[in-house]
């Protein structure tokens, strides 16, 4: 290795990014040129540097114990389960300062279900220390023992009261002084101790920053919200989850509870990062998933960095392949990606007359960011509506409104408002479909708007066999045609292909 990329040579008493970035550079040539030499010490350093360089398919142990001395309990960290990697994640935040944190979960499902496995954790951890603690025992047995007293207290209190209103009146009252003693009883620390609360070593929630008469006021409005019990005692650890699919006021109670300081890990899905004022610390992608866009990526991980209160933010990848990670964070092929998938955007917004020559939105294009968030439904309303199929439908709205209001309705909750039939039997038809006095089956929708969808759709998909056209004759035309599949299509037609007689 040249001395001259010695660190103790190239930076100076305070290094800034500049020199930061020079001496990347040499150390880039410098791996270049082991790479290509076999003689070179490379594996050796790939060897010394570890879990850095490992793959997403190198093996691993199905199982590790982690010991977490906060909570003092082995829970088990499998590969295969990313739930159990949330509570040792979170642990080591906390003890790096690096709380608050939202955790990114595109699924609403497994965002409730990590909450579950979080509560579950601690409440088992917390009971475990309970059984076993000398400290807890002698507490519970202070704290009897001062409900015994001031019960015997407040009965005293009552005889002289009474002994008090049936005083004549030629006996001595009370004096000042007797009164200011009596009145200014002063309170114990056990008045608001609560033996079934959580303990604040088994809780993420910063109590300083909240009132306990308050968080009971704001959980009690929440009893009556049909909400699981285990999300809404969750809040009391100071843990929370937020998806479109939740009670609004629990969602709203969350927001409030986030900014106030008191919830300190919120699971979320990809709607709170839209517009929604929770900064945090440290915004972690809890597992990998379709929806994780580079645009995604950037407005969660704009969330890290409180202003006025940290200088830098946290981002945290969990659950996922490195190579998956390095399309986030700025390399060439993500910048190269991006450049191809802005050309065919560019174009499909232009054919839909969305966009001028020079960038300047136009017609519907208001409508359809407004209702960004029921894509590609709202592409599907503005081809039905840049075609005046609903002119169409509109114009018997005086002679025959009911019919003209039914038929929008039903396009409308084909494109928006669509659930699927899960049970589609002769017997649940038999007994809830023809029973029912509602339409519990959607008809189907009107043959000119499925055919102008149809339309749209075969437009669409030449706009952007146009864009993979380009992308592969730009940079992939020496290619073998196994790099364009992804490792499961390749896994799985090289099976096809071994399956097959010769």
């Amino acid at each position: 290795m040249d001395e001259a990329l010695s660190p103790l040579r190239v930076f100076p008493a305070i290094a800034k990014k500049p020199d930061v970035v020079r001496w990347e550079e040499g150390l880039k040539r410098i791996l270049e040129a082991w790479m290509q030499d076999p003689r070179s010490p490379f594996s050796a350093v790939r060897s010394e540097l570890g879990s850095a360089f490992l793959e997403p398919d190198s093996p691993s142990p199905d199982g590790a114990s982690v010991d977490s001395s906060s909570f003092g309990v082995n829970f088990e960290v499998k590969k295969n389960i990313l739930d159990s990697t949330a509570l040792p994640l979170l642990t080591d935040l906390h003890r790096r300062g690096a709380l608050p944190a939202i955790l990114f979960n595109y699924d609403r499902d497994h965002c409730e279900r990590t909450l579950h496995t979080l509560q579950d954790q601690l409440m088992h951890a917390e009971s475990t220390w309970k059984d076993s603690s000398p400290e807890w025992k002698r507490k519970l047995a202070e704290y009897e023992k001062w409900k015994k007293a001031n019960s015997q207290a407040n009965r005293g209190k009552d005889k002289t009261n009474s002994a008090a209103k049936g005083r004549s009146r030629d006996e001595p009252e009370l004096s000042k002084i007797d009164l200011i003693r009596e009145s200014s009883t002063e309170a114990s620390r056990w008045e608001s101790f609560d033996p079934e609360a959580p303990l604040d070593l088994f809780s993420f929630a910063n109590r300083t920053s909240l009132l306990d008469s308050e968080l009971a006021t704001l959980v009690g409005r929440l009893r009556d919200a049909n909400l699981d019990p285990g999300i809404i005692s969750a809040l009391r650890r100071g843990i929370a989850v937020h998806h479109a699919g939740m009670n609004r006021g629990y969602r709203q109670t969350v927001e409030m509870l986030f900014r106030k300081g008191f919830l300190t890990v919120v699971i979320a899905t990809g709607t709170l990062a839209l517009g929604l004022n929770m900064p945090c610390k440290t915004v972690v992608f809890f597992g990998d998933s379709i929806f994780l866009t580079a645009l995604n990526y950037l407005q969660g991980a704009g969330r890290a960095g409180r202003r006025g209160f940290d200088l830098l933010g946290n981002v945290v990848f969990t659950g996922m392949p490195p190579k998956r990670t390095r399309l986030y964070l700025g390399g060439p092929s993500d910048q190269m990606a991006i450049q191809h998938h802005l050309r065919f955007s560019i174009e499909y917004l232009r054919r839909q007359h969305l966009l001028s020559r020079d960038g300047t939105p136009l017609n519907f294009s208001g409508l359809v960011g407004h209702l960004y968030f029921t894509e590609n439904a709202v592409f599907a309303f503005h081809s039905l509506l840049k075609e005046g199929y609903f002119h169409q439908i509109c114009r018997a709205i005086y002679s025959n409104p009911e019919g003209v209001l039914l038929k929008l309705v039903l396009v409308l909750a084909h494109l928006f408002c669509r659930i699927p039939v899960r049970n589609s039997s002769d017997e649940w038809i038999a007994s809830i479909v023809h029973k029912s006095p509602s339409v519990v089956l959607l008809p189907s929708l009107p043959g000119e708007a499925e055919e102008l969808l149809r339309d749209h759709n075969r437009e669409t998909l030449e706009i952007f066999r146009a864009y993979v056209s380009t992308f592969v004759e730009q940079h992939l035309s020496g290619s073998p045609d196994t790099q364009l599949l992804s490792p499961v299509t390749r896994s799985s037609s090289s099976n096809t292909s071994k399956m097959r007689p010769r």
